[in-house]
Order: structure tokens, then sequence, then C-alpha cells
């Protein structure tokens, strides 16, 4: 689990992964994109890109990882 309090999983798609699943940034547990681990020469997920982040929550609660196991 990351220690940055900001870190996030985003996603450019309303739903699903279609896109971050042919993207060159690093992913998190439950498909979107790990803010901490955004590849600059990625066309969709650099925040200097100015692109639409449709999916996004906080790393510390993503859904995928289980918690109190």
């Amino acid at each position: 689990m990351s220690s940055d309090p900001w870190a996030a999983h985003i996603g450019r798609s309303f739903t699903g992964t279609m896109m971050e699943d042919v993207c060159p940034c690093g992913t998190a547990a439950c498909g979107l994109v790990d803010s901490e681990r955004i590849d600059p020469e990625c066309i969709q997920h650099p925040w200097s890109r100015g692109k639409t982040i449709r999916q996004m929550h906080n790393a510390k609660d993503c859904p995928a990882v289980t918690r109190g196991s």
C-alpha cells in the first residue's frame, strides 16, 4: 500500500478497463492505472495530457483488495 494519501487508481472509460488494458502504465489489482505508476509516454493517463478521468478511487480504498484477511 502507498504511503501517499493522494494515491489513486484512475480510468479513462466510464466502465471497464479497455484503455488501461493496452497502455504502458502500471495497473492496480482493480485494473485501473495506479497514479504512482503513470508512464510519461502514455497518451491517456499523465495529468499533463489533460484527459478526462471517468473512474477513480483512493488506492487505500481499492475494491479489489480484500480487507481484514
